[in-house]
């Protein structure tokens, strides 16, 4: 369902959607797990244009001492399983045709632990094609998690096995303190990070080198979780390929302002 716009903050413009959905699961360890979703709107930067949606996941444990986790927290057998849930529930929330022409992309957090076992990439494979008939979205998959040790051939073995439902693989990175050359020719279409925690200043110094940085891994960089307009036209100055907006945070006026200023400015020669 559509969340509802804040009385303060309703845009004069329509508003991308922000459809919500809510899953709960047993774990392996006995405790309820509830996993609740939002989808975040994705701009294509340069286009300045809604490319499509990225998931942001939000998982607790259950009960009267509920508490927000992370997915990482979990063990295998339970991240697996909500990982496939919040995945299976998220794209069903997604209105079906909604979005831009050609199709929309679908960005959705996939962990490593899931993506590299044979079982778990059957039933992602099977979602991406339910999602890519029913809903009318190209799936893009975001790999979590990768550990440092991950062997270089598991790792090309595993993005090329998502490429048939997947329009496209990122690979999630933490920081940009990683160990980027070990994901370099593995056969990821880009990389994506959080904008928190980056230096984002008019000059762009932080953005531009994170930019090079990520386009060692592949050609598409994401910029995850905006909250302003400032950050948004400096993340296209630094020639970034797509940002996700924070509505949660940012509110309903984050989307049509930013796009307002993209069309607005000019890109900025380097």
């Amino acid at each position: 369902m559509d969340a509802p716009t804040p009385p303060d903050s309703r845009p004069s413009a329509p508003s991308p959607t922000t459809a919500r959905f809510a899953a709960r699961l047993a774990s392996s360890t006995g405790h309820d797990l509830e996993i609740e979703g939002y989808w975040r709107p994705v701009i294509a930067l340069a286009e300045a244009t809604l490319k499509g949606w990225a998931l942001n996941l939000k998982p607790r444990l259950g009960g009267p001492a509920g508490r927000v986790i992370t997915l990482d927290s979990l063990n295998v057998v339970d991240l697996e399983r909500a990982n496939l849930a919040a995945l299976r529930h998220g794209l069903a929330a997604l209105p079906k045709g909604a979005g831009p022409a050609p199709a929309p992309v679908a960005v959705v957090p996939i962990a490593w632990s899931c993506a590299k076992s044979e079982r778990g990439r059957r039933d992602l494979l099977r979602l991406a094609g339910q999602a890519r008939a029913a809903r009318q979205v190209i799936p893009v998959a975001e790999l979590t998690g990768v550990e440092p040790g991950a062997p270089a051939a598991s790792l090309t073995a595993t993005i090329d096995s998502l490429k048939p439902m997947f329009g496209a693989v990122l690979i999630r990175l933490s920081s940009t303190s990683e160990d980027v050359p070990r994901l370099m020719n593995r056969g990821f279409a880009g990389a994506s990070l959080d904008a928190a925690g980056l230096e984002i200043s008019p000059d762009r110094p932080i953005l531009v080198g994170v930019t090079a940085l990520l386009k060692a891994v592949g050609p598409t960089v994401m910029l995850q979780d905006i909250t302003t307009v400032a950050a948004l036209t400096a993340a296209r100055d630094a020639r970034m390929s797509w940002a996700s907006l924070d509505l949660t945070r940012g509110g309903w006026h984050l989307y049509q302002a930013g796009l307002e200023a993209l069309r607005a400015e000019p890109t900025r020669g380097d």
